[in-house]
């Protein structure tokens, strides 16, 4: 990425953004939802569909259409530190416009409540960014701050001509249009909070906002370092609905129904999701009327409840009991091991903790700042406790309840804190409700153990021993149905002396796939996963041993199998891998039966 200046990077990351169904392709139509169809723009401009409108660039910076009074998605080229940078992350601007109108300036001070209140909720999400502050000075030069750690704005600059950004600083030759693409998604959460909950009849005590008596200088600095992260205090939670105080486990359901509609929280799709997913056949009682609620008054039992559907599913959960004494509310997914009403069978409970282990293994930053545990049959006490791992093959007996997520003294949680947990487990619950095939709910055996690539198969056969357990032989059997799935297809475009099944190298190793044309050679190693990550994570090294180990020859094209499309993300980690060290990487899908 080079960019010459913000109207070529910002057209470009509006094309990138289009192309690659990234979610903030779809600001404008977000911000319609969020304001019900009232934007508030300038009658004098068109509509647009764009992230960014030429309208609103200045020299070095550019802001969303319509974000100049929002909690904005902001880019900037400019020198930082001697060296030119692109700036990229959100900005609120603390004086809207040029006037001293009260009225104006009251979503200011919203936007700032609720953007520390947000911040202390889930301060583990923004780890990765740095904060600054861009102050105008009396030549009307705007001077950024060094960063710093993600901190609560100080409610005295309000009103001061200070714009606070939140993101990072990269060189250009160091970026690419996915990392800031995926940025402004990861960011998209904080925005539709601070958006959505907005409310003209709000009314601001300045005193939530006072900063300590002798607190002379505001902004942070290296002589007024900021505290220690602490935890959300009371005073953060009073929110205009989202104080947690339930009386019962109905109440504590019903309340997360209504803020999850009301908040904007893709949880609140579930039952779509779940007809996604399935195929429209969900195996819900049919006595039971179909409902859009995450929780069903019917499915309360005393002290906790599943989502609606989720008695033999990966279930979003919530309890309110006593734990070590306390009362506390427990909110998350979990998996109950064990056979009854509604239950498809122990088999298919064993599927489900499998792609739980191999989506735990292939993206274990997704459960920062959660905790996993187990209760066994009969007890209520969580053993265990420790941060999110694969669940052992020793743990599985049935009546055993697991569980991933949190456990929390509703006067120190909201009910943003529990549905953007929630939100947070959902791609976990799409991977591993998707997943599952008709031989996941067979009587065969299973096994919770991760494959490894040693065990595959490298005979042109698929059978195997009894000394090996089931896993092993579905994995390897996929393994080598995809394996020539592929050959064939490869053989009828390359010819059949083209292509090479298992060629062994000459240090002892064998690689999958092999076809030489025109005097080139391209290697591809097969995974049998559903998670393209880890596909990739087993197969990079493998081919790159084969590729470069001491006396190989060089091959033109390194590619991965695995079974699944390759997202976004994957596409931007495989272009930096060749951008940065000129390594010839791709990744290819091969759906078998």
């Amino acid at each position: 990425m080079n960019p010459d200046n913000i109207k070529e990077l910002a057209r470009k990351i509006d094309v990138k953004a289009k192309e690659r169904n990234y979610v903030i392709a779809d600001l404008q139509k977000i911000r319609r939802e969020v304001k019900d169809n009232d934007l508030g723009d300038r009658p004098d401009q068109k509509p647009t569909s764009d992230i960014f409108r030429l309208s609103d660039f200045d020299n070095d910076f550019a802001f969303h259409c319509g974000g100049r009074n929002e909690l904005q998605f902001n880019l900037k080229i400019r020198e930082y530190d001697g060296e030119r940078k692109i700036r990229y992350g959100m900005a609120i601007r603390l004086q809207p416009g040029r006037s001293d109108n009260l009225d104006i300036k009251k979503p200011v001070r919203r936007r700032v409540k609720l953007f520390n209140h947000y911040l202390e909720a889930h301060r583990e999400e923004f780890s990765g960014l740095g904060m600054s502050y861009s102050i105008r000075k009396d030549d009307g030069e705007k001077v950024p701050s060094r960063l710093f750690r993600p901190h609560k704005i100080p409610g005295q600059l309000l009103g001061e001509e200070v714009t606070v950004v939140l993101g990072k600083r990269e060189k250009p030759s160091v970026l690419t249009y996915d990392d800031i693409l995926t940025l402004y998604d990861e960011l998209l959460l904080l925005y539709k909070y601070i958006e959505r909950n907005l409310e003209p009849e709000d009314s601001f005590d300045s005193d939530s906002f006072s900063p300590p008596a002798d607190q002379k200088n505001p902004l942070p600095s290296d002589k007024n370092p900021l505290p220690s992260p602490k935890q959300p205090s009371s005073e953060l939670l009073e929110q205009p609905g989202n104080e947690l105080n339930p009386v019962n486990i109905e109440e504590l359901a019903q309340g997360v129904n209504r803020k999850a509609g009301t908040g904007g929280y893709a949880v609140a799709d579930l039952q779509d999701i779940r007809m996604d997913e399935k195929d429209n056949d969900l195996p819900d009682r049919p006595d039971q009327k179909p409902t859009s609620d995450i929780f069903r008054a019917s499915d309360f039992s005393d002290d906790f409840v599943f989502h609606c559907g989720g008695r033999s599913e990966l279930q979003f959960n919530l309890a309110l009991r006593r734990f070590d004494g306390v009362w506390k509310v427990r909110y998350g997914a979990a998996f109950l091991y064990k056979l009854g009403r509604g239950m498809e069978s122990l088999v298919s409970m064993r599927s489900r903790i499998r792609y739980f282990n191999e989506y735990l293994r292939a993206n274990p930053e997704a459960f920062t700042g959660l905790k996993l545990w187990y209760e066994p049959k009969g007890s209520r006490k969580p053993r265990g406790d420790s941060p999110p791992r694969e669940i052992p093959e020793q743990l599985l007996e049935e009546g055993t309840f697991f569980f991933i997520g949190r456990r929390s003294n509703p006067s120190e949680i909201s009910y943003d804190d529990i549905l953007t947990t929630f939100d947070k487990l959902l791609p976990l619950y799409k991977y591993i409700e998707r997943n599952l095939s008709p031989e996941d709910f067979s009587k065969q055996e299973d096994s919770t153990q991760a494959p490894n690539e040693e065990h595959l198969s490298t005979s042109d056969t698929y059978e195997t021993t009894a000394e090996r357990t089931a896993a092993t032989v579905s994995v390897e059997r996929t393994h080598d149905r995809m394996r020539d799935v592929l050959a064939k297809r490869l053989a009828s475009e390359h010819g059949r002396g083209n292509v090479h099944v298992e060629r062994s190298t000459q240090h002892g190793k064998s690689i999958d796939l092999v076809v030489q044309t025109d005097g080139r050679e391209w290697f591809y190693e097969v995974k049998p996963f559903s998670e393209p990550r880890l596909c990739l994570r087993k197969a990079i090294g493998q081919l790159l041993e084969y590729a470069y180990w001491s006396g190989s020859e060089t091959p033109e094209r390194l590619i991965v199998v695995g079974k699944s499309e390759l997202d976004s993300r994957g596409e931007a980690y495989l272009s930096t891998l060749k951008e940065r060290f000129s390594l010839p990487l791709e990744y290819q899908s091969v759906q078998v039966g």
